[in-house]
């Protein structure tokens, strides 16, 4: 795993972001194992976007044994989500998130961490756009108070992911040959 430089074991901090090294390469074979594109470095996307995960949910107080997903949530300017989120400072590196409308219980929760937040581009491809990061209150406790998911912004990190995808392709050759 390759943490970012300036995370400090603080998800609310805006360096929420690491990188996994795989043992063996992924096989692309079957429709449920794809690659995703990555948002253009430093874009700020906006509307409706995807959330998916393995947490907490209504139906599985313990984490969902299957993925589920939802499309029922929007991006919340930072400017609007700092009002709501007024115990801590939202970062440029990070995306606010929030249901599409008051009545709908949507949001990431324990066991979501680390997962995709997606949006569909223009021609009907998925985009990485966030990592869930953190939020004051689980999709469970919506009702109770409305409150904004934050996620790591991808566009943000671009040149720190490829860079270190780069760093770890040239040290594992090097090490290969050793």
């Amino acid at each position: 795993m390759i943490p970012h430089g300036l995370h400090k074991n603080n998800s609310r901090n805006g360096y929420d972001i690491a990188l996994l090294a795989l043992s063996h390469p992924l096989d692309f074979s079957t429709a449920s194992v794809q690659p995703i594109n990555l948002s253009e470095r430093n874009s700020k996307p906006t509307g409706k976007v995807i959330l998916s995960g393995w947490g907490i949910t209504e139906d599985f107080p313990k984490g969902s044994p299957i993925l589920t997903y939802t499309n029922k949530i929007q991006i919340l300017e930072n400017e609007e989500c700092q009002k709501m989120e007024s115990r801590q400072s939202v970062k440029d590196s990070q995306i606010c998130v929030i249901p599409d409308s008051p009545d709908v219980v949507a949001d990431a929760c324990r066991g979501d961490s680390g997962g995709p937040l997606t949006q569909l581009n223009q021609e009907g491809s998925f985009v990485l756009i966030g990592v869930v990061s953190y939020g004051n209150s689980c999709g469970l406790n919506m009702r109770q108070r409305r409150s904004p998911g934050v996620y790591t912004r991808v566009s943000y990190f671009i040149d720190w992911i490829y860079k270190n995808i780069v760093l770890f392709e040239i040290l594992s050759g090097v090490l290969e040959r050793e």
